[in-house]
């Protein structure tokens, strides 16, 4: 945006008075007029109420204005990035240092459900899991800056895993255009094994710091390795339930918010709260939709302590927990 902070407050400043001064009290006199014979503590009365519509047809008016000013100053500005995946309202952002910026790294789940299990009848293949990150602001871009965190930063949930780790990969290049993100890299799996999950991580992640829906092509030093033409899909990609808010190791204050996304069925999330190891409280919320990637909230007041929030899905038919997210975290 081209204007600063202090213009912007100056120039809202100027249009609220600006159109406190045009605004007459047209009504509030008419009234006032036409009741010359009520009483002076009605008249008093009456000066009060059309004085308070009066204010309040200011404000509105000033607040327009304040709204049109900053509508035509945000789309001046730079416009909203595509992103590949549905809005997330409760994503967390760290604060960020000289140099940084934040990045949304995908994980996988280190311990699916598999097949068999109670409260299972989905795949044993784990499912993606996000955190934020503060990346270098490199000038190859972000995509390139958390392509190579992927590559080298382990995640800070201990329930999360990352098989990139294990091949001591780098990147060489990150190619974004409107159509297809080229990423090049030393290393990457074994094309002969379903490394489906692990190439999802990658596509999640570079699609999502570059902002675009394009393909995504995968090269080992030049040569194809592998080749992802499929749009995003949050229902096949990610976990179920994700506990946004707070995140893995959060010192947050009383009252505490919950956020998190959901695909579930109905969109029925159970939270459990656990005190120094301790269940104190369970409760159902509800996404915003039933089976659809949407954000849930809550709010508890909570004195200080050791918590943990477990997030899961309850299974009526086969019974059992299935799409479980914890997250610990500290109330000062």
């Amino acid at each position: 945006m081209n204007a600063t902070r202090d213009d912007l407050e100056r120039r809202v400043r100027e249009a609220l008075e600006h159109e406190a001064r045009r605004v007459e009290p047209r009504e509030g006199l008419a009234e006032i007029r036409a009741r010359t014979t009520v009483s002076s503590a009605g008249r008093r009365r009456r000066r009060r109420t059309s004085s308070r519509r009066w204010w309040a047809a200011a404000g509105a008016a000033a607040l327009a204005t304040a709204a049109t000013i900053l509508a035509v100053m945000t789309i001046g500005g730079e416009g909203p990035r595509v992103t590949p995946g549905p809005p997330d309202p409760a994503d967390p952002r760290p604060t960020e240092a000289v140099g940084t910026v934040p990045a949304e790294i995908y994980y996988l789940d280190a311990t699916p459900e598999t097949k068999g299990e109670a409260g299972s009848e989905g795949p044993d293949l784990p499912r993606l899991y996000r955190e934020t990150h503060l990346v270098p602001d490199l000038e190859e871009g972000p995509a390139h800056a958390a392509a190579q965190e992927l590559l080298t930063a382990a995640p800070e949930d201990p329930d999360y895993t990352n098989p990139w780790l294990e091949l001591d990969a780098e990147v060489n290049s990150v190619d974004v255009t409107d159509d297809v993100i080229t990423v090049d890299l030393t290393a990457a799996p074994d094309p002969g094994r379903d490394q489906s999950p692990v190439v999802s991580q990658l596509e999640w992640t570079v699609r999502r710091a570059a902002g675009a829906k394009a393909d995504v092509v995968v090269q080992v030093d030049g040569e194809p390795r592998f080749e992802e033409v499929d749009p995003p899909d949050p229902l096949a990609d990610l976990a179920a339930i994700w506990i946004n808010k707070p995140a893995q190791d959060d010192a947050v204050s009383s009252p505490v918010t919950f956020r998190g996304m959901a695909a579930v069925y109905e969109g029925t999330v159970v939270l459990e709260l656990r005190r120094e190891g301790r269940v104190i409280d369970t409760w159902p919320t509800t996404a915003r939709v039933g089976f659809e990637w949407s954000p849930w909230s809550e709010t508890r007041r909570l004195d200080p302590g050791n918590y943990t929030l477990t997030a899961f899905a309850e299974d009526t038919a086969l019974g059992g927990r299935r799409d479980i997210d914890t997250k610990d975290f500290t109330v000062e």
